[in-house]
């Protein structure tokens, strides 16, 4: 009877290391859907209807970059579209994919903010106190901003 080394440990731990972080990912995509919601209801009818036709959901991005992420296509769905010609120019390398693999573990933050940025663009920075209670405001701002080269 042959005993494990440390090689073959490594290589059945790498994959279940990532599918307990996918688990995990999984669960935080379903608390933000959660608080999309609750920043939907604290709008007014018509800012209600624009966010929930505009916000995106972090359980298709997810599969976005899982299935099609060597060819960016979470980037273009997140509206980054230069880093998704980027991905997709250089998908022929795999590196693309296996960054987007990796990125399928951070797409739930990604997609908060995201959706934090356009409720308070469609609400108005000051308009709803609750939003402004519910979103960290100056996280939102440094998204928005553009960055400097």
């Amino acid at each position: 009877m042959r005993s494990i080394g440390i090689p073959e440990l490594i290589v059945m731990l790498i994959p279940l290391a990532f599918i307990t972080l996918l688990i995990y990912a999984t669960k935080r995509a379903k608390a933000v859907v959660l608080e999309g919601n609750e920043l939907a209801r604290d709008m007014t009818g018509g800012q209600r209807h624009l966010f929930e036709g505009s916000r995106k959901s972090p359980h298709s991005a997810m599969m976005f970059a899982f299935f099609l992420g060597d060819f960016g296509a979470h980037r273009f769905y997140l509206g980054q579209n230069g880093l998704g010609i980027l991905y997709a120019v250089f998908f022929w390398t795999f590196v693309p994919g296996i960054i987007a693999r990796i990125e399928v573990l951070l797409l739930p933050e990604r997609v908060r903010r995201y959706n934090q940025a356009l409720a308070l663009e469609i609400s108005g920075n000051e308009g709803h106190k609750s939003l402004n209670a519910l979103i960290d405001v100056e996280k939102v701002k440094e998204v928005l901003a553009p960055s400097a080269p």
